[in-house]
């Protein structure tokens, strides 16, 4: 990908506004957001190592090294390479950018529906080998949208990168009856489908019928007519306030907030805006009624041993979830402050959410472990009930990093759009904007009172 002036500028004029953008807040609050996000950015660079490619997950080591983290688990996913593509073109690391793609290029993938597989290894950051052959839609879905934005903000690239997108064909894992999408190729199709429309899975559907790639006219209703949508109806605070929640799968931030950080999934529906703008005094509420030293903000963590999804807000917990009512999954599932949580909610409410944030960077455990770290930012997570109490998890996450970094370029910018949105914005993509509008006039609520 050739970069000439002329070009430099052209991507200047598309995302200069995410990058030098203080006039757009405080100048408290700016100052604050750049700082997270220069050790943010400099922990995945750490991330990176000797390849283009980020490792999964690394864990602190006691040395005054820039990088003192020693490798948990290298093998990485699409959606990690993904996040890591967006927040490479919001940095302008153009470079960076043609270095994924080219290594992109050269990873195996499941022929039949041409898109990538689970789980990649990289040697000496050459070669590539496939860790797990599985193929998740949803992490696709990621990946072809990262990439739409690459060949949109580096012209120089879309001969390439139309041919990786015109390759990725969605609707293998898509079911032309219901309109609903299989979540996994596993040696064939699983059986399980996002039917659940509070989870990170809805982006699959909003942006797959936005950009038509799935050939079906009638996918519309069937969406909405196969998908189950439930709200939280709650009772908060001392006068007993009434906030209306979106319920997602397993009640974590991820699942509520990720379309949200990658498209501002509100500004397509005032309801759909209001219901996540709750979760801000929800989780203030929650973290004070139960006594926390931060705001309740419970999302997938590697906290006990491995990466869990079953952590998030029971109160938001999706009715047909079974595992809530299992006990050894219950009594974890609210054990966990999720630093990445804290800021997908300041996309909402970025002055409540800041001082919160601003405390649990003194936070330390009896290690003297802090939950910010002055080079690489925030950890993993700090245990709030249960066993491991106030311990600080000394790990990091490269999906945890990229979102807290991406979220921070939103907060930077003047509208708090993502880069994405602001892509959607162009003249030329009026149509794709337009069809995320009809998709979101479907949204509609049943109201599953608290109890």
């Amino acid at each position: 990908m050739k970069k000439t002036t002329s070009l430099l500028v052209l991507i200047i004029s598309v995302v200069s506004s995410v990058v030098f953008s203080a006039h757009a807040v405080t100048r408290e609050l700016a100052g604050d957001w750049r700082n997270f996000l220069t050790t943010t950015l400099h922990s995945l660079e750490c991330m990176r190592l000797n390849g283009s490619l980020l490792v999964d997950r690394v864990q602190l080591l006691s040395s005054h090294s820039p990088c003192p983290l020693i490798v948990l688990h290298a093998p990485t996913s699409p959606t990690n390479i993904a996040f890591d593509l967006l927040v490479q073109l919001h940095r302008l690391n153009l470079t960076q950018v043609e270095k994924i793609v080219s290594d992109l290029v050269k990873l195996p993938y499941h022929i039949p529906s041409g898109l990538f597989y689970n789980r990649y290894q990289s040697k000496n950051g050459k070669s590539f080998t496939v860790i797990e052959p599985r193929v998740s839609s949803i992490d696709n879905l990621h990946l072809k949208i990262a990439l739409w934005a690459v060949g949109q903000v580096v012209p120089s690239s879309q001969k390439l990168i139309q041919s990786l997108l015109l390759r990725m064909n969605l609707s293998t894992f898509y079911d032309f009856q219901d309109g609903l999408f299989y979540g996994l190729w596993n040696n064939g199709l699983e059986k399980w489908k996002y039917s659940y429309w509070g989870s990170e899975a809805r982006s699959l559907y909003a942006l797959s019928f936005a950009f038509s790639w799935v050939d079906d006219p009638e996918m519309l209703p069937k969406v909405f007519a196969s998908s189950t949508i439930e709200v939280a109806t709650l009772r908060m605070g001392a006068k007993n306030k009434k906030l209306q929640l979106l319920r997602t799968w397993d009640g974590g931030a991820f699942q509520l907030l990720l379309p949200h950080l990658l498209f501002n999934e509100g500004e397509f529906s005032p309801p759909l805006l209001q219901l996540l703008k709750n979760y801000v005094p929800f989780i203030i509420s929650e973290g004070e009624r139960r006594s926390l030293s931060l705001p309740a903000g419970h999302s997938a963590s590697e906290a006990f041993g491995g990466y869990s999804g079953k952590l998030g807000n029971l109160a938001l917990v999706a009715t047909s979830n079974q595992d809530q009512f299992d006990t050894s999954l219950r009594a974890s599932w609210e054990s966990v402050v999720t630093p990445h949580a804290l800021f997908l909610a300041a996309l909402l409410d970025a002055p409540k959410m800041l001082p919160w944030i601003q405390a649990a960077t003194t936070l330390k455990d009896y290690d003297q472990r802090t939950l910010y770290h002055p080079q690489l930012g925030m950890m993993d997570g700090y245990i709030v009930a249960g066993s491991g109490l106030h311990q600080i998890l000394p790990l990091q996450l490269s999906l945890d990093q990229t979102i807290i970094a991406l979220s921070l370029f939103q907060l930077l910018d003047p509208h708090h759009h993502s880069l994405i949105y602001q892509l959607l914005l162009k003249k030329e993509n009026a149509k794709i904007y337009e069809r995320l509008q009809r998709f979101y006039r479907y949204f509609k609520v049943q109201t599953i009172p608290y109890k």
